[in-house]
């Protein structure tokens, strides 16, 4: 399973000991709904209490029928005079249809956290919208180093950790389901047949992530998945790299010619490496790198077309912390929006490396020094 390799990944708990005061601002969210799985949770659990009766089971079917109406209500629309947010009822047929979308759209938004290197951190039913979204504002952040069990939260344990994040999705989506049971016409066994479902398709949403930033096609899952799992992510594991770099510069490894020296294959790579330790120079190491770089490589069938497609779903910048650290304290301080105005620029086209200046300034690790900070490398 991963999330639980052998060994013991290099996390450690930090608790923060220097109270920050910070100017705060208020902001609105905004989404089709609200509705959390602990909404639903909340009227199943009262619904499959001892004692309960009609009004209770009444109270899920409404909670559920809304829940479908403002996400999905293409399920609702399917019957004829249902695509309205009345006391219109829901068939058990409905009820199953809503738990595989909202599966679906879980395992999509998770999968699109692993993809970029994010952490929500309190991924917990709680947060999570029965529409593939988070309620919480965190502590969340983007990844500098890799680290399987990254969060920005020091409460976060590893059950909310990056790696594990599809995981605690898929609790959540349990939960979901269990507070469906009732509606269905299987009741809890074809809930859990549903739960089973979903599992097959994160597991397969996870693979496809690993193999996207690889570059490799449909047909090599099976290839992306020993390269990413046995060569790869144990790699940056131990050697310090920095997350979204070391995947967009990869590509840059694919215009190198087949006879490359070691050195020459490996130099794109060398800007991903923090300094401290900076394993780029460890000859072990390195042999170990230039070992993955070459098999991966040998799985390509030809570059032409493969640099584009890994630099459209490798991000060349991502909201980093220590960025919007330097974004607030120029407002704060010197009533200067230029930074932010600059970072909202920035992250319009992610994918796009931009002017000179501006990859000097954000195409880049993170400094030394914002990955310990208090308030910056992690929040209580």
């Amino acid at each position: 399973e991963r999330g639980q390799p052998p060994g013991r990944w290099g996390s450690q708990k930090r608790d923060p000991d220097v109270m920050i005061v910070e100017t705060c601002a208020i902001t609105t969210r905004v989404a089709p709904s609200f509705t959390r799985i602990g909404h639903i949770d909340l009227f199943g659990r009262r619904a499959q209490r001892a004692g309960a009766g009609t009004a209770q089971m009444d109270e899920l079917r409404k909670m559920v029928r809304h829940a479908i109406f403002r996400e999905f209500p293409e399920i609702l629309e399917s019957s004829a005079g249902d695509a309205d947010d009345g006391d219109g009822d829901v068939t058990p047929e409905q009820v199953a249809a809503f738990l595989v979308s909202s599966g679906l759209a879980i395992a999509d938004v998770v999968c699109g956290w692993l993809r970029v290197g994010f952490c929500q951190g309190n991924f917990n039913a709680d947060n999570c919208l029965v529409g593939g979204r988070t309620m919480d504002y965190g502590p969340f952040g983007w990844m500098d180093a890799y680290d399987p069990l990254f969060a920005k939260w020091t409460g976060s344990g590893e059950h909310f950790a990056f790696m594990n994040q599809p995981g605690a999705g898929l609790a959540n989506f349990a939960v979901l389901a269990a507070s469906c049971a009732p509606l269905l016409k299987g009741g809890e066994d074809e809930a859990q047949a549903i739960v089973q479902r979903i599992q097959g398709e994160m597991e397969s949403k996870v693979a496809d992530v690993w193999r996207v930033k690889l570059g490799l096609r449909e047909s090599q899952r099976a290839a992306a998945a020993k390269l990413f799992d046995y060569k790869l992510e144990p790699l940056m594991r131990e050697s310090n790299v920095d997350y979204t770099l070391v995947f967009r510069q990869l590509a840059e490894c694919l215009k190198l010619p087949d006879d490359a020296s070691d050195d020459d294959l490996l130099e794109p790579l060398a800007p991903a490496f923090y300094d401290s330790p900076n394993a780029f120079y460890d000859d072990g190491t390195r042999a170990k790198w230039c070992d993955f770089v070459r098999a991966w490589r040998d799985e390509m069938d030809g570059t032409a077309g493969t640099i584009e497609a890994m630099n459209k779903v490798n991000p060349a910048y991502v909201l980093r912390e220590w960025m919007l650290v330097e974004a607030y304290s120029a407002a704060k301080e010197n009533d200067d929006f230029s930074v932010l105005e600059e970072l909202f620029e920035l992250t319009r086209t992610p994918y796009e490396l931009g002017s000179d200046e501006m990859q000097e300034k954000y195409y880049r690790r993170a400094p030394d020094r914002a990955l310990k900070a208090g308030g910056t490398a992690f929040m209580s």
